[in-house]
């Protein structure tokens, strides 16, 4: 995801408590529920949220295959997919993902995501 984008970095960084962040973000989200870098970015905080399920319910709509998304987007995806139980923990998807391709901070939030996943 965009890392650059205040409200994932602040996230991802733990700088602010997600549910500040979904306030913020909620009407921005409300009124663009087709632009997936919005969408993603609220699945991200979500995920951060321990909201699985809500994560699920903002990505669902957009029909997403993982291999075409960029490393950012395809973690929040595959994360999402994975704490959902859509997928499991060993899926070749989660185990051979770039996480060499993540920023830092990404790739934190991205192994604790799968750490908290059931086998």
């Amino acid at each position: 995801l965009p890392a650059d984008h205040p409200d994932i970095a602040a996230s991802l960084n733990n700088l602010a408590a997600p549910k500040d962040i979904l306030k913020a973000m909620e009407p921005l989200a409300k009124a663009f529920p087709k632009q997936l870098p919005i969408q993603a970015v609220m699945a991200t905080v979500y995920l951060s949220d321990n909201q699985a399920a809500k994560a699920a319910e903002v990505l669902d709509p957009f029909k997403l295959n993982a291999t075409a998304l960029a490393p950012g987007y395809r973690a929040t995806f595959l994360a999402t997919q994975l704490l959902n139980g859509r997928i499991p923990k060993n899926d070749p998807q989660i185990v051979d993902f770039p996480v060499k391709s993540l920023l830092p901070s990404e790739r934190r939030k991205f192994n604790e995501w799968i750490a908290r996943a059931e086998l």
